[in-house]
């Protein structure tokens, strides 16, 4: 059976448009600002030194940014990143209750567990994982941390003490 030129020229145009049309998908897919996120974990560095490192997030097309990063921040690093020396200081059953966003500030109200299970080391290095994914986010208004409903002012039972609005501490 022959095949026609005219069928293997229409052939080849209908391969090439189509390729090009997977290329600008793929090329439109890639990761950009707008669709990930830093969430930040302890990684542990050697025997005795931690310090607090990024992992970035995809983040859904149309869903919110800090409301991911949250999330993510409170499932904890990956299987895989527990494997390269990730944990987190955050107690595993802190439940994010909710984002109140207005036109001057955003208030993130965590479940009280967050300020528990800890000394003050623990507490630090949690409100240091906390703020870094939270600032990361969000740069344009200041952020403020309720516990349960009410504005965090000390957490743990030593009492560390919690800056309102939020900032990046060393």
């Amino acid at each position: 059976m022959k095949i026609s030129k005219g069928l293997i020229i229409i052939l080849i145009l209908i391969f090439v448009v189509a390729a090009v049309g997977l290329g600008i998908a793929y090329k439109n897919s890639k990761v950009t600002p707008d669709n990930i996120v830093s969430v930040y974990f302890v990684k542990l560095i050697d025997k005795d030194k931690t310090e607090v490192a990024s992992v970035t997030r995809k983040v859904p097309k149309g869903s919110k940014r800090l409301n991911v990063a949250l999330t993510e921040l409170l499932k904890g690093p990956s299987l895989k990143e527990q494997k390269n020396g990730y944990f987190t200081e955050i107690p595993y059953k802190t439940v994010l209750l909710g984002i109140q966003e207005t036109t001057d500030k955003i208030i993130v109200n965590l479940s009280e567990d967050f300020g528990t299970y800890g000394g003050s080391s623990s507490m630090t290095t949690r409100l240091k994982q906390f703020n870094y994914t939270v600032l990361e986010v969000i740069q344009d208004k200041p952020v403020y941390l309720e516990l349960s409903g009410k504005k965090a002012e000390y957490i743990g039972g030593e009492g560390v003490e919690v800056s309102q609005p939020l900032k990046k501490t060393d």
